[in-house]
């Protein structure tokens, strides 16, 4: 099957998906257990179907996914579960290994990475449905993540022996718990909408680019609340958990650990490809930024730090041989819907202003990262899987108005019943490959992935007395 059928193939699927618009729904508001349920639902599917099971086809000799520094995370581990601080990794938050550390105190290093992905990536399931379901209705929630099934990046997130599953899953949730504040502002949920800020700034140093924005919009949304008293009370709540965010930080960041201007570094990345020289990188708390270290003002300095660094990318890199490589086999033709899609959920939620300044508000930091894995980081793997929930988030949303229409601010959201199952069923007929299309696994746009667990049984041991050899990992299908 050659690629100009696949995606010839993509207006299809549409067609069949608008056809289910025939098929009766029910128009009330979804309870806040069935709105749990869904959730949860996501979660285990996006680690079972997703992880587990799809993943498995790009994988043509591999089990699991390691990196270039699989054995940094490895020995993070490793002197967690031996208490030893002072050798854990300087570029990663202590919260983002906390899966792997409980898992790894009973199966030892690798199985506990595997356990840890697979806790990130039910966040990012979970998170996906919040985002969606805040943007337009349950079935673009439920829409999302299994769309996000249908990008590599993603599910195979399930098998990467790395922190990344639980950095870009909090930071999904994080956005899908602040969306919940702004669909119903109530100390509750400004609560909730803290803890995501919390959350983005204690998982990983990067997280301050997506605690900006959700701090922000959560704060835009409470100012709109009817008296000063209930705008007081609720920007209260929503500091709670930041400010409590701000002495836990000595927990989540050791004292050895390296700045966000170090960590955003570009230039390490391209030794042997471009030789581009940056004249000042800042390296401790008092010139850069550590959450919980330096001084709060320290922050715009370190924005415009960023800013700066971004001009410095050679734009050969954008069209280098291994970055459109890298795009046909993890995107490919999934991509020009993609840009029509992004129209399409404008369009959709141009009658309910304040959702579409959500997902503009949302979207941003995804969209910057995703910038960043084509421009400045040759789309690798696991720096596109930063950006790529909003690609899913947006499948979700383009399946949503094919299905139910586009939003009303006062007509609530189809509950997802006979309508939304039919079209979930249709999608993951594509999706599993049992009907070809360009979102089966079996495409062949999508190439394989060679000797992607290299270092997992001799990079990675355990401390005495534990598991050698991961058991996990190789039950895999």
């Amino acid at each position: 099957m050659n690629v100009p059928f696949l995606i010839s193939s993509i207006p299809m699927i549409a067609a069949l998906l608008a056809l289910t618009r025939t098929v009766p729904a029910r128009r009330r508001e979804t309870s806040k257990w069935e709105e749990l349920g869904w959730m949860v639902f996501c979660a285990v599917l996006l680690v079972g179907f997703g992880g587990v099971w799809l993943a498995t086809f790009p994988l043509t000799d591999s089990v699991a996914i390691t990196t270039p520094d699989y054995q940094e995370y490895c020995s993070s581990v490793a002197a967690a579960l031996l208490n030893r601080t002072g050798d854990w990794s300087q570029n990663r938050s202590v919260l983002s290994a906390v899966p792997a550390i409980l898992a790894g105190q009973r199966l030892g290093v690798p199985d506990g990475l595997l356990v840890g992905a697979w806790v990130g990536q039910g966040l990012l399931g979970a998170g996906l449905y919040l985002w969606g379901r805040s943007l337009h209705s349950p079935l673009a929630g439920v829409a999302a993540t299994v769309a996000a099934c249908a990008f590599f990046p993603l599910t195979a997130l399930g098998r990467t022996l790395t922190f990344y599953p639980m950095i870009i899953g909090s930071l999904t949730f994080a956005t899908g718990l602040m969306t919940l504040c702004w669909r119903r502002p109530s100390p509750l949920t400004a609560l909730a909408a803290g803890s995501a800020v919390a959350l983005a700034l204690l998982i990983d140093l990067r997280g301050l680019a997506w605690a900006l924005p959700l701090g922000g919009l959560a704060a835009l949304r409470m100012v709109f609340s009817p008296s000063i008293r209930r705008i007081a009370l609720l920007l209260g709540c929503l500091c709670v958990p930041i400010v409590a965010s701000w002495y836990l930080a000595a927990y989540a960041y050791p004292p050895h650990s390296v700045t966000l201007e170090v960590l955003s570094d570009l230039t390490k990345g391209w030794k042997g490809i471009v030789d581009v020289k940056v004249n000042f990188v800042p390296g401790n708390a008092s010139e850069g930024y550590i959450y919980g270290r330096s001084a709060p003002s320290r922050i715009p300095h370190t924005l415009q730090w960023l800013a700066e660094h971004s001009q410095i990318i050679p734009p050969e890199l954008r069209s280098h041989q291994k970055t459109m490589r890298h795009l046909g086999q993890f995107v490919g033709p999934l991509a020009p819907a993609l840009k029509l899609g992004a129209g399409l959920a404008v369009l959709a939620l141009i009658r309910t202003p304040s959702r579409l300044v959500l997902l503009l508000g949302t979207a941003l930091p995804f969209a910057v990262a995703l910038e960043g894995a084509v421009a400045a980081r040759f789309a690798g793997l696991r720096f596109l899987a930063n950006g790529a929930p909003l690609l899913a988030l947006l499948y979700g949303l383009i399946i949503a108005v094919l299905v139910d229409g586009t939003t009303h601010p006062r007509r609530p959201a189809a509950r997802l019943r006979l309508r939304g199952s039919v079209a979930l069923g249709i999608l993951l007929l594509f999706i599993s490959g049992t009907v070809s299309s360009p979102l089966s696994p079996m495409a062949t746009w999508r190439g394989n992935y060679r000797f992607a667990d290299q270092g997992l049984e001799n990079q990675c041991p355990s401390p005495q007395g534990l598991p050698q050899q991961p058991t996990l990992v190789y039950s895999l299908p």
